[in-house]
């Protein structure tokens, strides 16, 4: 028994069979699957180890990838539909993301003014921040643009107000008026104001009122007062004449008040009156402004000076550019459109180079000269017929009533 077991030593044995499909014998080689399981273990050892050691570095690699992820996301903005939105939106989109707006405007009869029309990026698309977003947004409709007037005159009202919206003519005003002959809601007259503006000439910018009929005011037609109150007095006038309101006047310095606005009107807003009854309004004749005093100004200060009519006057007396003289003395205040007139010093008269000019001409030149304050005369002792060849002051100063001799061939 013993030398049996002997027998089954490391080099002998030969382990467990597998029996295969052919009916051989196969060797289980336990020996080799020991060494392979502990190969593993070594392996795995080893990477764990590895792992142990570089540990920090692995979780550094992996936080500075998950801090570029969160950059990228962060980093890009979904761009909204800014279409037909206020520009002050995406104005406020733009600050809160950090992204740059280019505003590039343009004119458009279908949207409004600050309006955007288009954008550069489309609806949902990715921007960076700092990139930049481009908006054409609208200026509204060109004022510049010439509108087909058509037949006012035979339009009703509703398609005058049509007409009006569809072109966006912001500077048509209508206006009602009681009317003994155009039938109600009918156009009574047409008042354009732009520069050489007409009906075959009309753009957006020109002010255009039509006046249009309220009917006939009869005697017991009530009509309502207005506020003319701070308003201004031409306006009151033109309501009364349409309302067939007689109005009368009385005027009252004020020191808030600007020249021309209603102080106060004797009916009250509100009221309804006939056209028999008058209405007196208060109107301010402003704080006035006080004169300043000129002897202390230059001739290029005093010409600042709103309430002062400036000029130049030839003086035998003060060299040029020297104060003269001011109509009201400093410290009077004027009212409506009075001036001051200031008067500074041109020097003596000046007559220049009269050779060659005609007797037109010449007459023409002292005239000129007069205009400053002279009095000089012009004589032809040979005829008035031909050219100056001779002249008694030629290119000198002279007196204030001197008389120039000019001899014409």
């Amino acid at each position: 028994m013993s030398d049996f077991l002997n027998n089954f030593d490391e080099n002998n044995y030969q382990g467990e069979t597998i029996v295969d499909n052919n009916g051989n014998n196969t060797p289980i080689n336990n020996h080799q699957e020991n060494n392979q399981n502990n190969n593993l273990e070594k392996e795995k050892k080893s990477f764990l180890d590895i792992i142990k050691k570089y540990k920090y570095y692995i979780l550094g690699t992996i936080l500075v990838i998950i801090a570029i992820l969160i950059y990228f996301v962060m980093s890009f903005i979904k761009v909204p539909d800014f279409r037909n939105e206020q520009l002050s939106n995406a104005k406020e989109w733009a600050n809160k993301n950090e992204v740059n707006l280019k505003v590039n405007e343009e004119y458009s009869l279908k949207q409004d003014a600050n309006i955007i029309i288009k954008q550069d990026k489309e609806i949902g698309d990715k921007i960076r921040k700092n990139d930049t977003l481009v908006l054409s947004v609208s200026k509204g409709a060109d004022p510049e643009e010439r509108i087909v007037v058509p037949n006012l005159e035979d339009m009703e009202i509703g398609a005058i107000e049509e007409w009006i919206a569809d072109n966006k003519l912001d500077n048509v005003v209508l206006d009602g008026a009681y009317s003994k002959s155009v039938r109600e809601g009918k156009v009574i007259s047409l008042k354009y104001d732009g520069d050489l503006a007409s009906a075959n000439n009309y753009k957006r910018k020109d002010q255009l009122t039509i006046k249009i009929s309220k009917g006939r005011l009869t005697s017991s037609t009530k009509i309502v007062v207005p506020d003319f109150t701070n308003g201004d007095k031409y306006a009151a006038r033109d309501w009364a004449i349409d309302h067939g309101v007689t109005l009368s006047y009385s005027y009252q310095r004020h020191e808030t008040q600007p020249k021309n606005k209603v102080i106060r009107q004797s009916v009250k807003k509100g009221s309804k009156i006939t056209n028999s009854k008058t209405i007196n309004l208060t109107i301010s004749m402003g704080n006035g402004s006080v004169v300043k005093n000129f002897k202390s100004m230059s001739y290029e200060a005093a010409k600042g000076v709103s309430n002062a009519n400036v000029k130049m006057v030839y003086s035998t007396k003060k060299d040029y550019g020297k104060f003269i003289a001011q109509s009201y003395p400093a410290g009077t205040r004027l009212y409506g459109n009075k001036k001051v007139i200031v008067s500074y010093s041109a020097g003596r008269p000046y007559v220049g180079n009269l050779n060659g000019k005609t007797m037109p001409e010449v007459k023409q030149y002292i005239y000129d000269l007069n205009k400053r304050g002279s009095n000089i005369k012009v004589v032809a002792p040979n005829g008035t017929k031909g050219h100056v060849y001779k002249v008694n002051y030629q290119e000198q100063y002279v007196g204030m009533h001197a008389t120039v001799k000019v001899y014409l061939k």
